[in-house]
């Protein structure tokens, strides 16, 4: 009778085992093959975010660029010596419009992870360190990892899935920068110190716009 109950119970749970006691010599197996069932769900939980994560970086990098490709646009649209204060004052205006934009796009989040902090996913990435007296972004620092967060997606060794915005926006090797203009921008390095958290941190950029100065007669 005990063996009938038990044949019913598989017949109409569709599993071999349904407690230790069915088959004491297959829990060690069972266990296991659970354990890798599990494990696989992981694997393809953690593709399915780090895919969606790329996607989000690919498009913001785009949109980025778009931008960045408008504010080239405004700076040459800017040294035309046919523009009056209005003018300048109006391309100024989408220029700190577009570093806002800059901003809150390198400040990104997937499933409640920052894009670009690498490895610290919920620390924001990028702070404005000073603003100028009109309240405009001044210097812009970065506070991420520089480690990138990575995830398992199989048996080998984890894959980056976010990677520091520092590598992202920032170039390893700095070049010599030609200024052309006198447009009171300069090259942002160095360190600082966090207005949030108090510690060091990249200086991204400094942002330092000003008016073209005209002449009305050739250089001298």
């Amino acid at each position: 009778m005990v063996r009938l109950g038990a044949l019913r119970e598989q017949a109409m749970t569709g599993l071999r085992l349904n407690r230790y006691s069915d088959s004491p010599a297959l829990v060690p197996a069972a266990l296991s093959a659970a354990r890798q069932v599990e494990q696989f769900e992981t694997y393809l939980e953690n593709i399915k975010q780090a895919r969606a994560a790329l996607n989000i970086g690919v498009n913001t990098l785009q949109e980025m660029t778009d931008l960045l490709n408008r504010a080239q646009q405004l700076g040459l649209e800017a040294a035309q010596s046919s523009n009056d204060s209005a003018s300048l004052e109006a391309l100024a205006t989408e220029i700190d419009m577009i570093v806002d934009q800059m901003l809150r796009l390198a400040n990104v989040k997937h499933a409640g992870r920052y894009i670009f902090g690498g490895a610290q996913t919920q620390t924001e990435p990028f702070v404005v360190l000073e603003r100028d007296d009109s309240g405009k972004p001044k210097r812009i620092g970065y506070q991420g990892s520089e480690l990138p967060h990575k995830v398992a997606v199989s048996q080998t060794p984890p894959v980056t899935m976010l990677m520091p915005g520092s590598r992202v926006f920032q170039s390893r090797e700095r070049l010599g920068v030609e200024y052309l203009g006198s447009t009171g921008a300069r090259p942002g390095s160095g360190m600082a110190v966090c207005p949030q958290c108090g510690g060091q941190m990249k200086v991204i950029a400094f942002i330092e716009p000003r008016a073209p100065e005209r002449s009305d007669g050739p250089p001298t």
